[in-house]
């Protein structure tokens, strides 16, 4: 049979390291995402049966694989005849959240389910000693909880606490001091997904609405302060003050905030963050003025923003 690997699971983290150890520059490599409603994908079945003109090998990345039967029936035993048979210079990757059913052997699936405790202390030491650094067991333990656990997010923030520090220990007080809370840190992802008209805005202020104990003055103030803050960078920016010079005036603890708010800006982030800024301005002044707050309020202008 030809060369294929399956991938069962969610685990982006996962999934990516598999791939990269698999990639090579001497590999013509070709991805298709059957999640996209792409008339394209079809060629994929072509792809399957035609060879690099420049490299000696193909790889074939086929991602939402679980989907083939159902959007393209008449084209599965294309490659279920590409399986059985034997193609050394070409191999195949099919990443699926489900087990598939055309597989010839379950048992060759490599599940990528979420990381256990231990596993997730082994990747992040790995990351840390790839730097050559080490760390202190209650600073990678702040640092796991602070991320969630999202091993992207915590490679990133692993790069800034390298370039920020003068020693080869990173301490819990070096996590302290760049790494935001996590409550903190939900605040400007919900900022940037409303501005962005993400479709997971809303969950993430349901689950912010949980993390202020249904406190929603505190939460609308905590919003405003995060989309005034954009508007107030992007003004700084304007005058090209450093990340560090910016962090200062925001009242940040380090400048590795400004980094990751000045990744998200797009050309329309300063109107929207006015806007934002502007109707919980007028929200608060409700509150204040009238002592009553209507939950229904914040969620009317988190909505809008969803529709905008």
């Amino acid at each position: 049979m030809s060369k294929v690997d399956y991938l069962v699971g969610t685990n982006k983290f996962k999934i990516q390291k598999f791939l990269n150890n698999r990639k090579d520059d001497l590999v013509a490599l070709s991805t298709w995402d059957l999640a996209e409603d792409n008339s394209d994908n079809i060629n994929l079945f072509e792809d399957l049966s035609s060879f690099s003109l420049f490299t000696t090998k193909k790889l074939i990345i086929i991602k939402n694989a679980q989907l083939l039967e159902h959007k393209y029936p008449e084209q599965l035993p294309i490659l279920i005849n590409f399986i059985h048979q034997e193609e050394p210079d070409i191999e195949l990757i099919l990443l699926s959240d489900t087990p598939l059913s055309y597989q010839p052997n379950p048992n060759d699936a490599i599940y990528v389910d979420d990381f256990s405790e231990d596993e997730l202390k082994s990747e992040v030491e790995e990351m840390v000693k790839n730097h050559g650094l080490s760390i202190e067991a209650n600073a990678r333990k702040s640092l796991i909880e602070r991320l969630d656990g999202e091993l992207f997010d915590i490679g990133n923030y692993i790069d800034i606490i390298s370039n920020s520090i003068d020693t080869k220990i990173i301490t819990l007080r070096n996590v302290e001091a760049i790494v935001p809370k996590k409550i903190e840190d939900k605040i400007y992802i919900l900022t940037d997904a409303l501005i962005k008209n993400h479709k997971n805005a809303y969950e993430i202020y349901l689950d912010l609405y949980r993390c202020f104990n249904k406190d929603m003055g505190r939460l609308l103030l905590s919003i405003a302060k995060a989309a005034l803050n954009y508007i107030l960078l992007i003004k700084y920016l304007d005058q090209q003050l450093s990340d560090d010079q910016i962090a200062t005036k925001l009242n940040f603890k380090s400048s590795a905030r400004v980094y990751m708010m000045r990744k998200d800006i797009k050309a329309n982030t300063y109107e929207l963050c006015c806007k934002l800024y502007h109707q919980l301005a007028n929200l608060d002044y409700n509150l204040k003025s009238t002592g009553e707050f209507r939950e229904v309020g914040l969620d009317l202008i988190i909505l809008e923003y969803l529709n905008h």
